[in-house]
């Protein structure tokens, strides 16, 4: 790997920036940051971790749904654009617990959603071979021997749907049927 740190300025800021130009192999690519003590390779770890991060939100968002929480309360001070969620004005101690039990609601959720990610990334290095011979799912290309977390979560749904009557014991059960909105019959010939 080779690599290049340049200090320029940028003209639309109007500062110096810190550029690392980076050759890997057949990569290129080219990093910017505006701490100019950082070096090279404490940037491209910052920008690894980056990377990483991003991931992680879009599988916490779009495949797990972490973010996705409805929990709201009228005790939040009304906020407008510009204004800040300023809590300094919440002097009701009434209103004080209902926004911190919704916080806490938020961040419990948004928790489960943390560790169901971990479960799902747990059964793709411990079982990626049983889970890939399961998948019935099709991939353009297959880029690697560990499965991603939705491929995992895509076998996990589909074997809990196929074996879901063994479980008409549990309380599960008993809440999703309870949640259920049309002919129970119908909803399970699905589970076939």
């Amino acid at each position: 790997m080779a690599v290049l740190t340049l200090d320029l300025l940028w003209k639309p800021i109007g500062e110096k920036l810190r550029f690392v130009l980076v050759a890997d192999g057949d990569e290129r690519f080219i990093l910017m940051g505006s701490d100019l003590t950082l070096g090279a390779r404490d940037m491209i770890l910052a920008y690894s971790y980056r990377f990483k991060i991003e991931v992680s939100f879009k599988v916490l968002n779009h495949l797990i749904g972490a973010f996705f929480y409805r929990f709201w309360t009228t005790a939040w001070p009304r906020i407008g654009k510009a204004t800040n969620s300023d809590l300094s004005t919440v002097d009701d101690d009434r209103r004080k617990r209902l926004i911190a039990e919704t916080t806490n609601a938020v961040e419990a959720f948004v928790n489960f959603g943390c560790i169901a990610t971990g479960i799902l990334q747990i059964l793709a290095l411990s079982c990626h071979k049983r889970i890939w011979q399961r998948y019935t799912g099709w991939l353009r290309t297959v880029s690697s021997a560990i499965p991603s977390e939705e491929v995992v979560q895509s076998v996990v749904q589909q074997e809990y749907f196929q074996n879901f009557r063994a479980f008409s014991n549990d309380a599960i059960y008993t809440i999703i049927m309870s949640k259920n909105r049309g002919d129970q019959r119908d909803w399970m010939s699905l589970a076939d």
